[in-house]
């Protein structure tokens, strides 16, 4: 069975995955290969990980809603200022203006 490329998402992720075990070895000098960690340090260490991860995540959803908030004030100012605007005068009133100034300079 012949497989099909790795698309670009997946070779990024990889990509991804490797960087992130060069940053483990350099900041801990073992691979998750190691074996001087129980079944249960591992399950700490995850729980820790996607403890930390669920701060992130509330973190950039308190920042969306922020930035929502502030995209609908913004919005709703423009409305305000749009709404504030005169109608323009009637098309050809500046000829209009300039035809009567001659007219009266000639007169």
């Amino acid at each position: 069975m012949t497989t099909a490329p790795d698309s670009a998402t997946l070779a990024s992720l990889i990509e991804a995955f490797r960087h992130r075990e060069q940053i483990g070895i350099a900041k801990y000098g073992v691979t998750v290969d190691r074996t001087d960690l129980t079944h249960v340090k591992w399950l700490q260490h995850a729980l820790e990980e996607d403890m930390d991860r669920c701060l992130y995540m509330q973190r950039a959803i308190d920042t969306a809603i922020a930035l929502i908030a502030e995209r609908d004030r913004m919005r709703d100012a423009l409305n305000l200022i749009d709404s504030m605007r005169f109608d323009p005068l009637p098309i050809g009133w500046a000829a209009d203006i300039a035809h009567e100034a001659l007219q009266e300079s000639v007169a």
